[in-house]
């Protein structure tokens, strides 16, 4: 669970993205797809209709909000967002 108002380590994040199946991408347009950009990273997670967006200011998540793939802007905010793995599990054998 990540909570606006809260501080998390960008690189833990990533790692729990990675682990859990996500793709890192330059633009997040479909479901299991995640892209950091500076202070902004773009998370696709199930069982969002719509991306999530957060904007961190240092480790803190200062903004928390949805966005369309489509048009890339911005839409409502929320004030957490639970992070779900793309699959049950996830294989680092290439099989």
């Amino acid at each position: 669970m990540l909570k606006k108002g809260h501080e998390y380590n960008l690189g833990q994040i990533t790692s729990f993205l990675e682990d859990s199946g996500f793709n890192r991408t330059n633009t997040v347009r479909e479901y299991g797809e995640y892209a950091i950009r500076g202070d902004i990273v773009d998370i696709f997670s199930n069982p969002s209709f719509y991306p999530y967006r957060l904007d961190f200011f240092g480790e803190e998540i200062e903004k928390i909000r949805y966005f369309d793939q489509s048009s890339q802007l911005g839409l409502s905010e929320v004030e957490q967002i639970q992070l779900n793995p793309v699959a049950e599990y996830v294989s680092h054998m290439n099989v």
